[in-house]
């Protein structure tokens, strides 16, 4: 079963999470889990273990990141200023904030012009906006060394909102 609830988390919290739906770890949240499954998470407190994010994994805060980040977008916002211990795997990185971590990126790296990155990058593009800034190595090629997601085998039973079976055979029916 395929849970799509939104979660939120205020407080401590060392529970598995798998969802569809939008994980939200309020400022003083904390997750400490060995898994992250969602679909969209948006992080203000603290989070550890391994994370993957189907859609968009948006930060904010200071300190250091306990996190393996496996995402399709990652996005630091603004005023944002974090160490990450482990590299970060995506498809997509936006930088409107300061991190300092090695990332993989399938597509585009963009540092907007008040983000900037310390580390080692490998990715298809980079971009840094006037007032941006990187420090680091850079490799750009088109071949990562390992995949941002690992595909997930489809299920064997899919749900159709609204499915409803035709009696009837044929284009008229």
């Amino acid at each position: 079963m395929i849970d799509l609830h939104n979660i939120e988390i205020t407080g401590h919290s060392t529970r598995i999470v798998q969802t569809r739906g939008t994980v939200h770890i309020g400022r003083e949240g904390f997750l400490n889990a060995t898994r992250v499954t969602c679909g969209h998470a948006f992080v203000e407190g603290r989070i550890a273990g391994k994370v993957t994010c189907d859609g968009t994994l948006r930060l904010r805060g200071e300190g250091i990141c306990r996190a393996q980040i496996r995402t399709r977008r990652l996005l630091i916002d603004r005023g944002t200023n974090l160490r990450f211990l482990y590299t970060i795997y995506a498809d997509e990185v936006l930088l409107r904030g300061e991190i300092e971590a090695d990332v993989q990126c399938a597509g585009r790296i963009h540092i907007g012009r008040h983000g900037g990155l310390d580390g080692d990058i490998h990715s298809r593009s980079l971009i840094v906006d006037k007032g941006g800034h990187y420090a680091g190595s850079v490799e750009i090629s088109t071949a990562l060394t390992e995949p941002a997601l690992v595909s997930s085998p489809k299920p064997a039973v899919r749900v159709v909102p609204g499915w409803q079976p035709r009696l009837s055979f044929g284009w008229g029916a």
